[in-house]
């Protein structure tokens, strides 16, 4: 995976920032792929828990077919606000059991828990698994299958001024 020197997030960084401790990010793009071999990505919710990435989607999917196929994806995790904050984690997506849907509500109410006051987050939790959901996770080795950046490590502290390459590798503020 390719370092990204100071500015690579610290694995206790990397964890906050995967668990949404600020601010939250509640996408990711799942990338897999396709039976000629091509890639395709969709962007989908996801939930950070001890050390896994878990995401879902439908069972009858073209992509659900496609991770039961092939389990080699690409999640990607990104702030959508600078600076720019992301992690890239590969590997083989592994099937998970989730029953009585109990991590599958986890995931959906930390990504649709913001608008809890606008709709009746139950009954849009029903609709959204009418039609079941397979549950999918990915470890995550920081020092194995991650790479990740935070622009903002290139900011001097005092005045936020953003450091040249050169003065971040010395550690020059």
């Amino acid at each position: 995976m390719r370092d990204f020197g100071p500015l690579t997030m610290t694995a206790e960084e990397l964890a906050a920032f995967l668990a949404g401790e600020p601010p939250r990010p509640c996408y990711a793009t799942v990338s897999s792929l396709r039976r000629d071999g091509s890639p395709i990505g969709v962007p989908l919710g996801y939930l950070y828990e001890d050390g896994w990435i878990y995401f879902s989607m439908n069972p009858e999917t073209a992509g659900t077919l496609r991770i039961r196929r092939d389990p080699r994806v690409c999640v990607s995790v990104y702030n959508d606000r600078y600076p720019v904050r992301f992690a890239v984690i590969t590997g083989e997506a592994r099937e998970i059991d989730d029953p009585g849907q109990a991590l599958e509500r986890r995931k959906f109410m930390r990504n649709m828990g913001h608008v809890g006051d606008e709709i009746d987050l139950d009954a849009y939790f029903a609709l959204h698994e009418q039609g079941g959901r397979a549950v999918f996770g990915l470890p995550v080795d920081p020092a194995a299958n991650v790479s990740s950046m935070d622009a903002g490590k290139a900011a001097d502290p005092e005045t936020g001024r953003m450091r040249t390459p050169e003065e971040v590798d010395s550690g020059r503020e």
